[in-house]
C-alpha cells in the first residue's frame, strides 16, 4: 500500500515568517498626492503672474546685482551707502521702485561682481540656473534619506521639492536663500560621516547670512561640539577678514549703524522703505511684532524678543540627548529660523531638511501606535502646508512661527527619548 506522508504540525519551535511592514495607508497616499499638487501649482501661478515683475528690476536679486557693479566699479568702500545704492539701481535698470538694499556681509558681493559686467535680465536668469543647480546638489546630497518617501510614490520626493513654497520663492526672487540652503544640506552630510570640523566650516561659508548661521553656532557651541565649533570658528574669521579688507572698517562701522537703524531703532516707515515688515517674519520677533505691534514700546518689544530667544537656546542647550550625530543639525535649523532676528519667507527653504528626514523617518508612524512619531510627522507637514499663508494672508504671516515652535518641540522631544537608532537614522 502507497504510504501517505503527513506533514508534521508546525511548533513552537519553527521560524517565524518575517514581518511585513504594513502598505502605506491611502489617506497617507491620498494627502501626499494631493497636497504637493496643489502646492506646486500655487508655485507654477506665482511664476506665471509675477515673472514679469521680477524681470521688470522687482526681484531681490536687484540689490545683489547691484552690489557686484558697485564692487566692480570701484566703490566697494561705500557698498552700505543707501542714497548711492538708491542712484546706482536707477541708473542700471531705470527704475523709480524703492530701493532694495544689500546688507549682507560684503564678501557675498564677490559672487555677483561677475554677474554684474552683463545686463540684468541676463544675469537674473544665469543666477536662476544657478541657483536650480543648487537644487539638484540638495536634492543628491539628502538622497539616502528618501528611501520610504519612495515607498509612497517615486516622485513623492521631488514633490515635495517642487511644492515647497520658500524654495520657490527664493528662485523667483533670485534669492541667495538657496546657497545656505545647500552648504546645510552639504554640512549634515559631512556630520553624518562624521567629518564635524569640516562641517562647522562650511555652515561658517554661510555668513552672509549670519542672523541664521550665528544662533547655529551658538547652538552647537552650548551643545560642546568642540571640533565643529572650531571649524565654525575658523571658517567665520576668514569670511570676516574677507568683508573687512573688502569695505574697510569705516564702512563696517557704516554697517553696523545701518542695522541697528533699520530694526532695532526702525519705524513703521523704515520697515516698508526697506521691505522687512516684522509681520511678515515667521520667527519670534515677527510673532511679537504680529501680537503686540504698537501696543507697547519699542524697547520693550525687544527686550521680550531678546529674553524669549535667549531662553528658547538655553532650554535646547540643555538637551544633552539631541546633541549628538548628525541629526543634532536638524534640531538646530528650525531653533535657529526661530531667533533669527530676520527671517522671510524665502529663507525658510532651509526648513525642507529637516522636513524631509523626518517625514522620511516617522510617516509610516503616523499610522501606527506611537503616538510621539504622529506628532512629529503630523508637525512637520503642518510647516510644509503653513508657507501658502504667504499668498492668504502675507500681513499675517508671523503666524507660521507657531507651527515652526510645534516642529521644533516635538522633533526635540522625539530625539532626546533616544528612540532613533544609529542605523534607523539614515533609512
Amino acid at each position: 500500500m502507497p504510504i501517505k506522508i503527513v506533514s508534521p504540525e508546525p511548533t513552537e519551535t519553527s521560524t517565524p515568517a518575517t514581518p511585513k511592514r504594513p502598505g502605506v495607508p491611502y489617506y497617507i497616499q491620498a494627502c501626499a498626492l494631493g497636497l504637493p499638487a496643489y502646492l506646486t501649482g500655487i508655485n507654477l501661478w506665482t511664476w506665471v503672474f509675477t515673472l514679469g515683475l521680477f524681470l521688470g528690476a522687482r526681484a531681490d536679486f536687484l540689490a545683489f546685482y547691484t552690489a557686484g557693479y558697485m564692487v566692480r566699479t570701484g566703490h566697494r568702500h561705500e557698498l552700505y551707502n543707501y542714497q548711492l545704492q538708491e542712484q546706482v539701481e536707477n541708473i542700471l535698470v531705470r527704475t523709480q521702485h524703492p530701493t532694495l538694499p544689500f546688507y549682507h556681509l560684503s564678501y557675498e558681493s564677490l559672487l555677483f561682481v561677475p554677474l554684474s559686467a552683463i545686463s540684468y535680465r541676463n544675469a537674473y536668469f544665469l543666477f536662476l540656473s544657478f541657483n536650480l543647480a543648487l537644487v539638484c546638489i540638495c536634492f543628491t546630497l539628502l538622497r539616502p534619506w528618501m528611501g520610504n518617501l519612495d515607498k509612497v510614490y517615486r516622485l513623492f520626493p521631488v514633490a515635495l521639492f517642487t511644492a515647497f513654497l520658500p524654495l520657490g520663492a527664493a528662485l523667483i526672487q533670485g534669492q541667495d536663500s538657496v546657497i545656505i540652503m545647500a552648504l546645510l544640506a552639504a554640512s549634515f552630510a559631512l556630520l553624518e560621516k562624521k567629518q564635524d570640523f569640516w562641517a562647522g566650516a562650511v555652515i561658517a561659508l554661510a555668513a552672509f547670512k549670519f542672523q541664521i548661521v550665528a544662533p547655529i553656532g551658538v547652538i552647537f557651541l552650548l551643545w560642546r561640539r568642540w571640533r565643529l565649533v572650531v571649524g565654525f570658528a575658523l571658517s567665520l574669521m576668514i569670511t570676516i577678514l574677507i568683508t573687512v579688507q573688502l569695505v574697510g572698517v569705516h564702512e563696517m562701522k557704516v554697517y553696523a549703524h545701518w542695522l541697528v537703524s533699520i530694526s532695532a531703532q526702525a519705524s513703521a516707515t523704515d520697515y516698508a522703505r526697506n521691505a522687512i515688515p516684522p509681520n511678515r517674519m515667521p520667527n519670534l520677533r515677527g510673532l511679537y511684532f504680529g501680537l503686540i505691534g504698537n501696543q507697547v514700546q519699542n524697547l520693550w518689544t525687544q527686550a521680550a524678543i531678546f529674553i524669549s530667544s535667549a531662553a528658547l537656546l538655553f532650554w535646547l542647550g540643555v538637551q544633552n540627548r539631541v546633541r549628538k550625530g548628525s541629526t543634532a543639525l536638524l534640531v538646530a535649523i528650525p531653533a535657529a529660523a526661530l531667533v533669527s532676528y530676520h527671517m522671510l519667507v524665502h529663507d525658510l527653504c532651509i526648513l525642507l531638511i529637516p522636513i524631509i528626514w523626518t517625514l522620511n523617518r516617522f510617516l509610516f508612524e503616523e499610522a501606527g501606535s506611537v503616538a510621539d512619531g504622529k506628532w512629529v510627522v503630523n508637525s512637520a507637514a503642518l510647516v510644509m502646508c503653513a508657507q501658502v499663508g504667504q499668498s492668504f494672508f502675507p500681513d499675517h504671516f508671523y503666524l507660521v512661527s507657531i507651527a515652526i515652535l510645534a516642529f521644533l518641540f516635538t522633533l526635540t522631544f522625539h530625539l532626546s527619548r533616544d528612540r532613533i537608532q544609529p542605523e534607523q537614522a539614515s533609512i
